[in-house]
């Protein structure tokens, strides 16, 4: 069996909706929640993910070591021609 890796980059962006719930912030601006949250990193309950990129590397004799096999991205409001478990599945 030849060595492989799978490396996932989520794109964030804070969850003013969610932590607004959390904190009793309900009917307030999106100023003043962001005000609430500071310069603080929100802990990542709080995010929404609006991109997934992924890349998969493979060592083998043939191509050398760690080629790319698979680059998939996918952004919020944005769809490939399948969904991204059977577009990653359908590469490996």
């Amino acid at each position: 069996m030849n060595p492989s890796v799978i490396v996932w980059d989520l794109e964030t962006v804070p969850d003013l909706g969610g932590f607004a719930a959390a904190n009793d912030l309900v009917g307030k601006s999106d100023v003043e929640v962001r005000e609430a949250i500071g310069d603080k990193f929100p802990k990542h309950i709080y995010h929404s993910i609006v991109c997934i990129g992924v890349s998969s590397r493979a060592a083998s004799l043939i191509t050398g070591p760690w080629t790319q096999s698979a680059r998939p991205t996918w952004g919020k409001g944005q769809r490939r021609s399948s969904s991204p478990p059977s577009a990653i599945k359908s590469r490996s």
